[in-house]
């Protein structure tokens, strides 16, 4: 085992893998769930550290960024990456401001909302109040656009610019309360990150 793949953690592959990604995703433990009878999905591995998840996935994403490939591919792998290796995301995606509605962009999981309107939803709201939303419970949230009827808690990070929203990372999960304080930091920050990285 080389430095570089120890420096970049056991969660995913080292950067110089990025021509042919195959080693990325989560370790078998983190797949550990069971579904519950209400339809929720609860993580059986206590053990399970996000904010060290997160940091091995910002400094992937740091190196994906920089690869000089079709937008829409760099931003899927981006996703992707999100998806795989957080043990609590069920859908992540992009949303991306297209005049006075979001637009569904790259994202992992299933089929989703192909727009919504600004104040509208949880992503709608987080874009026409520029700041990250977090609802534990999504049946609690007025006006909730349900996309799957299997999210059960959902935060949602606008992608500023020049102090303009210009998307919005979308993620849901099956668990109730899924996201915390450890998944804004992480998630603003990759946001920034995308800003940034003239993607969007």
């Amino acid at each position: 085992e080389n430095q570089q793949t120890k420096a970049f953690g056991a969660h995913l592959a080292p950067p110089v893998s990025l021509v042919g990604i195959s080693g990325i995703f989560r370790q078998p433990s983190f797949l550990e769930s069971q579904q519950l009878s209400d339809g929720a999905w609860q993580n059986t591995h206590p053990m399970v550290n996000n904010d060290a998840i997160y940091k091995d996935v910002v400094r992937y994403i740091g190196e994906l960024i920089t690869v000089n490939t079709l937008p829409a591919g760099v931003l899927c792998n981006v996703m992707a990456a999100l998806q795989q290796a957080l043990p609590h995301y069920f859908w992540v995606g992009l949303y991306v401001v297209n005049g006075n509605r979001l637009e569904l962009g790259s994202f992992q999981g299933p089929p989703a909302c192909a727009y919504i309107h600004k104040g509208k939803g949880v992503c709608g709201t987080a874009w026409a109040k520029a700041r990250t939303i977090v609802v534990p419970d999504v049946e609690q949230f007025a006006g909730h656009i349900a996309c799957s009827s299997l999210s059960k808690s959902e935060i949602v990070v606008p992608v500023m610019r020049n102090g303009e929203v210009v998307a919005v990372i979308d993620v849901d999960s099956r668990e109730l309360n899924a996201f915390n304080a450890t998944d804004r930091h992480h998630l603003e920050h990759i946001a920034a990150m995308l800003s940034e990285s003239g993607l969007l």
